[in-house]
């Protein structure tokens, strides 16, 4: 068994490739997190580590219904963690022009720190940063952080900016005493 890196960010694929020789009909991958696989073929794997930390992957290969005839090898893959960083919005939702400062939590080991606030701007490092938004739409605001390790994370959040309400009605004349009838023009 051999792995195409032996170290991973937490998220990312690893392939493993099975290097078995010999006669083997049965293999179970064993990716020490609670993930088995059991093939009939000799192919290789790709898996995802959620969770950082180090991992033996172990591979078992034999011949089916002889428990004797099996060969087992295992290789260690360590899985470094992305930097911790959340965004925040001061604002969701909102009408017309309007004025949104972002910022993020803390991070110790975020190397750098990008923005993209999804209307045309972008900026670099740690906020708050107060930004305009003129037109409605939904923007998709991202933030990316990497560190030492080369690890990256992307936090993504929403800002819907409504088109102001057009207010409109007319009512009809009437004399004191009588019923006034509007009507609503609004959009």
């Amino acid at each position: 068994i051999a792995s195409v890196k032996d170290s991973v960010c937490v998220g990312e694929q690893v392939v493993f490739e099975n290097q078995s020789t010999g006669s083997a009909s049965s293999y179970i991958w064993d990716f020490d997190d609670n993930t088995v696989l059991q093939e009939t073929s000799k192919r290789d794997q790709s898996h995802v580590f959620n969770v950082e930390g180090e991992y033996w992957v172990k591979l078992s290969a034999g011949v089916s219904g002889t428990p004797s005839c099996s060969s087992k090898d295992s290789v260690k893959v360590v899985v470094l963690g992305a930097p911790l960083l959340n965004l925040f919005s001061s604002v969701k939702t909102s009408c017309d022009t309007t004025v949104v400062t972002f910022s993020q939590s803390h991070s110790f080991d975020a190397t750098s720190i990008s923005w993209n606030f999804g209307q045309g701007t972008s900026n670099v490092g740690e906020g708050p940063f107060d930004i305009e938004y003129k037109q409605e739409g939904i923007y998709v605001v991202t933030i990316t952080t990497a560190n030492a390790s080369g690890c990256t994370r992307t936090d993504r959040d929403s800002i819907i900016i409504y088109p102001n309400p057009i207010v409109s009605f007319t009512a009809d004349s009437v004399c004191i005493g009588d019923t006034v009838s509007f009507k609503n023009f609004s959009k």
